[in-house]
């Protein structure tokens, strides 16, 4: 009887442990899924929608504040149509108020021409972090298929890093390397990395009149992080969590298991 029983508890014992063992690995492929389905999220790859995205404009349909000025990129029929585009695509957007003063220039610009210039001027760091907590993080733009502007590769969900701009926007890029390039890089020259100055949907008149960094720009000291995107590592410690607890339970049922057996001989 004694035999039977000590069957029994094995066979319970072991099919708990497969149990929860299948729980644990159900759990983490819907997390794996979870993430695939965020990394496509957006990409329909059928043939019509890929031409209707080409075909589209570029401009987004979103209302951001100028990184200049605070003001909407779309009240006052700016309608976004003011923006800095970077080699590989990616848009920055601007107000469209006429050219005005800037301290140490005597000209007037506008303000899409001035960002261009000088992007570091208007990066925020870490430190400062009321300025900093305006730049969400997370990289909705990640959907649409964006490329780093320093390698052209792919962002994703899964890789991105984000320079912080002045009242929100943000410039994405696929590693630390990358980001860490582009911002040791900024300040050492006009419209570093910039592909287009656009004021009222065509190329600014003053586009490219400056040819000196203001003196913020040229005082501009990188934040070098490890990494700003601390999506993947929360989800890593998630998957890990999950792992240690289902070993846990599985070394509980068998250890439960040898002490009823023992007290059972």
């Amino acid at each position: 009887m004694h035999a039977v029983s000590s069957y029994m508890f094995m066979g319970f014992a072991l099919a708990g442990a497969a149990d929860f063992t299948a729980i644990a690995h159900h759990i983490l492929s819907s997390h794996v899924v979870r993430r695939l389905e965020m990394d496509m999220s957006g990409m329909d790859m059928t043939p019509s929608t890929l031409m209707e995205k080409k075909a589209s404009s570029t401009t987004s349909d979103d209302d951001y504040k100028c990184p200049v000025c605070g003001m909407s990129t779309k009240d006052m029929n700016y309608d976004n149509l003011n923006h800095i585009g970077f080699v590989n695509g990616q848009i920055v957007y601007t107000c469209g108020m006429a050219p005005r003063s800037f301290d140490g220039y005597k000209m007037d610009y506008t303000d899409t021409a001035y960002l261009a210039a000088n992007m570091a001027e208007f990066i925020v760091n870490t430190t400062d972090i009321t300025a900093y907590a305006e730049c969400e993080n997370s990289c909705e733009a990640c959907g649409d298929g964006i490329k780093d502007p320093v390698t052209g590769d792919n962002v994703t969900t899964s890789n991105y890093q984000y320079v912080c701009l002045s009242n929100g926007q943000k410039l994405y890029f696929a590693s630390t390397t990358s980001k860490n390039k582009y911002l040791t890089n900024v300040n050492l020259e006009p419209r570093y990395l910039v592909n287009s100055i656009i004021c009222h949907n065509k190329t600014c008149l003053d586009a490219e009149k400056i040819t000196e960094l203001s003196a913020a720009a040229k005082a501009f000291v990188p934040d070098l992080l490890t990494s700003n995107n601390r999506g993947s590592a929360i989800a890593s410690d998630s998957s890990a969590a999950v792992s240690v607890k289902a070993l846990a339970s599985l070394t509980f049922v068998v250890a439960s298991g040898m002490v009823v057996l023992a007290a059972m001989a």
